[in-house]
């Protein structure tokens, strides 16, 4: 039996803690990191990812145990309404993904379905870097913000 997959690359991720609040320990099992062929936008809060031939976005692979209530969740989270798409903030798709360990499998990912016109690129396609600059970056204008 083919496990069901999902691919995470920005606030679903392990070191962020919405992905158990949100569906809890028991509906996923972590696999590995692995990579999606994409560009990663810097949205603010989050990332978003789209898809792109020859670049990439990291995060996390996790199986899902019970696709029904983890895909209602996670589609209310990244305001994805299946019966319109067009009109979602992300969509969610089936990709490919490039494990650590060197396979590929296929597993379900939520690309960032707005315009990236205006949006800053992540170049090393890696969120949980931009996050720790960003906390980095808080706290120095906290501090300066303090001095004054």
């Amino acid at each position: 039996m083919e496990k069901n997959l999902l691919f995470v690359y920005g606030t679903l991720m392990r070191n962020h803690a919405k992905v158990k609040q949100l569906v809890g320990q028991v509906n996923l099992k972590f696999l590995c990191s692995g990579k999606i062929e994409g560009v990663l936008f810097d949205i603010g809060e989050y990332p978003g990812a789209i898809e792109d031939k020859g670049k990439f976005v990291h995060g996390e692979v996790y199986e899902i145990s019970d696709c029904y209530v983890i895909f209602n969740k996670l589609d209310k989270y990244e305001e994805f309404n299946s019966d319109n798409p067009k009109k979602s903030l992300f969509v969610r798709k089936k990709i490919k993904v490039l494990l650590d360990e060197g396979k590929n499998a296929i597993a379900t990912v939520y690309l960032y379905n707005g315009n990236t016109e205006d949006l800053k690129v992540i170049p090393d396609g890696k969120w949980r870097n931009q996050a720790h600059h960003l906390k980095k970056r808080a706290k120095h204008n906290m501090r300066n913000h303090l001095k004054s």
